[in-house]
């Protein structure tokens, strides 16, 4: 019986072979398309003070001057647009919209990659802080930019800070005698505000020992005790939520040393960052 050797191709005529294929020019090649660029951002004005405005109900109406000067090197026609988004102090997104080169106002010139707009935001007149606002320019093969980012301050002169009142916490705690007990210690506070009470950003303990040095600074609740808070993997123990009474729990370990005191400082902070009156409870801890 005849037996057939199987053929083997030679390697060097393979890559021969291949060598002598056609290959696409742009195979293998880097997408040369270069994004555009930002030179400068700005808006005006810079920064508002609500106190020195008449409100429009809910809102205040606020105009903003928006300004990009903006270079691509495949040309500026292939700039497609010059977009800005605004951010509330907390981060989320507030406001979306363009800028443009066109030549009218507020625009001079069109088409020399200065881009002009002016828009009008009608910001919530309860929420002071700073406002981001960010601009990015698009081209036509979608590449977006580098971002500027300007800060829009809000203040209000007129402000009134919180205040705080009708603490109750205990005297005294007691430190467990078994690691397996906890001792949960409850506590609230009233707040009020002038501005109302979306104006309070946070409500503060601090624990600070005998020596002044801060034990730790923990946030009261006033959420109708629906969430779980991660520094004690409680509950905040509030019973009505937006009523203006905050609430925390604190739980008390058999780790915890006897004999000794926590001064417990209670604050609260606004939006425009004005603390209230300070209510300091000593607690014995036996």
């Amino acid at each position: 019986m005849m037996r057939i050797q199987p053929y083997i191709f030679p390697f060097f005529l393979l890559l021969a072979a291949i060598s002598g294929c056609d290959v696409p020019s742009g195979s293998g090649v880097i997408d040369s398309q270069i994004p555009p660029t930002i030179i400068e951002a700005s808006i005006a004005p810079t920064s508002i003070d609500f106190g020195k405005m008449s409100p429009n109900g809910a809102v205040m109406d606020v105009s903003i001057l928006g300004y990009v000067n903006a270079t691509d090197d495949n040309g500026l026609s292939d700039i497609v647009s010059v977009s800005y988004k605004v951010f509330t102090p907390a981060g989320k997104l507030f406001a979306t919209g363009t800028l443009a080169d066109n030549g009218t106002l507020p625009d001079l010139i069109a088409g020399d990659g200065q881009y002009n707009s002016q828009f009008i935001l009608h910001l919530p007149k309860e929420v002071i802080g700073t406002y981001n606002i960010q601009f990015t320019t698009y081209d036509r093969m979608g590449f977006s930019s580098n971002i500027f980012n300007n800060p829009l301050k809000i203040t209000l002169s007129t402000n009134n800070p919180p205040s705080l009142s009708n603490l109750s916490a205990p005297d005294s705690v007691r430190v467990p005698s078994t690691a397996d007990t906890v001792n949960l210690v409850y506590m609230t506070v009233a707040v009020s505000d002038q501005q109302g009470l979306n104006d309070i950003t946070s409500v503060i303990l601090t624990s600070q020992r005998p020596d002044s040095s801060v034990a730790g600074t923990f946030y009261l609740s006033d959420d109708g005790g629906s969430s779980i808070l991660t520094q004690f993997g409680l509950p905040s123990g509030d019973s009505l939520a937006n009523d203006g009474i905050y609430s925390i729990i604190v739980p008390i370990f058999s780790t915890n040393i006897k004999n000794t005191y926590r001064d417990f400082i209670f604050t609260a902070r606004d939006q425009s960052g004005a603390l209230s009156n300070a209510i300091i409870k000593r607690v014995v801890i036996q």
